[in-house]
């Protein structure tokens, strides 16, 4: 019977320990500082593109890799996750983004592997920059001068 007593609080430190939330991984530049970020809803971005050309925005959704494919979509399950609704992320070799905490870059191999980030929940801040769509890029909009990932 003593060991029901110790099992029971056992268990229920175990359940809280394992369901508690995460915190985000957190990748961060210092090539372009002193920024003022701003951090509409994705609808509204997408509604004001022409107003936050050429500014720093943070977007939240799902991020979509392959070969010829680097994009940030609207999670949402009402939307239409079209190229034309969704941001080209522009990674640049020049402006590195490296873990605070670890010190690990996000393109950085760690025991061999990379992070595996494609069908994740992000938010990225980048410099939004207005395009006209084309067949070999159909996205309206890229993101530029990425300074901050948050993984979630």
């Amino acid at each position: 019977m003593r060991s029901w007593k110790i099992l029971i609080p056992a268990f229920f430190v175990l359940m809280a320990v394992g369901c508690s939330k995460q915190k985000p991984q957190v990748f961060t530049s210092d090539c372009i500082t002193d920024i003022n970020c701003r951090k509409p809803t994705y609808r509204h971005l997408m509604d004001s593109l022409k107003y936050y050309n050429g500014k720093f925005v943070e977007v939240e959704g799902t991020y979509q890799q392959g070969k010829n494919l680097s994009a940030i979509a609207n999670d949402s399950t009402f939307s239409d996750k079209a190229a034309k609704h969704a941001f080209w992320i522009n990674f640049s070799p020049d402006c590195p983004l490296y873990n605070s905490q670890t010190h690990k870059g996000f393109f950085e191999a760690s025991d061999g592997q990379f992070i595996t980030i494609n069908g994740s929940r992000m938010a990225v801040r980048g410099r939004l920059q207005l395009r006209k769509a084309s067949g070999s890029n159909p996205y309206v909009a890229i993101l530029n001068d990425i300074v901050y990932i948050a993984l979630k």
